[in-house]
């Protein structure tokens, strides 16, 4: 139904990829900011035509929030999944995989690691908490070796509580008193909830 829709909507508007003066992407954005989900997601889409696996990812990235944004955690699920899989393909268009230097690292929170954690964040809503554990792992394991990533303390909560469902309660523990102690209130709770004596 969705691809018979974004078909229609390309048929209406013909094969120019723009509004005027906006183009898809530019029209996505603007449904983005305003709250509408739906409309955001099949402009993005539309702007995806044609280009190359590279070319997608800004794309992909804004289209998987808005998906999550509409409470559809399987697509966007797909699109992190996309992001994340060039990256492993292609390392080497990771500037701080070589350069180690702090300024890349900003971007490499940005094209790499915030894609990995927000596709961990899908596969624990979508309930498949062995993925989620492993993406999360190696979230923290790449914060830990390097830069504390952004998302470093939301990542131990989750891993913390994948480790739970996992009726692994010493690794929850830990992965939440290590947050807790860096500052993360809800770790906090977390830890007396279920840790604490």
């Amino acid at each position: 139904m969705r691809k018979l829709l974004i078909l229609t909507i390309a048929i209406i508007l013909g094969p120019v990829a723009s509004f005027g003066q906006t183009s898809y992407e530019e029209k996505a954005d603007q449904y983005r900011e305003l709250g509408n989900y739906n409309d955001a997601i099949v402009y993005y889409t539309l702007a995806l035509d044609g280009l190359t696996a590279e070319e997608r990812l800004d794309i992909v990235d804004k289209r998987a929030i808005s998906y999550q944004n509409n409470d559809n955690q399987t697509s966007a699920l797909v699109d992190y999944s996309e992001i994340v899989e060039f990256y492993r393909k292609n390392p080497e268009r990771l500037k701080f995989m070589t350069s180690k230097s702090r300024d890349d690292w900003v971007d490499f929170q940005f094209d790499f690691m915030n894609p990995l954690f927000f596709k961990a964040t899908c596969l624990f809503f979508l309930e498949r908490t062995e993925e989620a554990l492993n993406e999360l792992t190696q979230y923290i394991e790449l914060s830990e070796f390097n830069y504390r990533g952004m998302l470093y303390l939301d990542a131990l909560e989750y891993r913390g509580l994948c480790r739970a469902q996992n009726r692994d309660m010493v690794g929850a523990c830990s992965d939440w008193n290590n947050a807790a102690q860096e500052g993360s209130k809800k770790c906090d709770e977390l830890w007396k909830k279920h840790c604490g004596n």
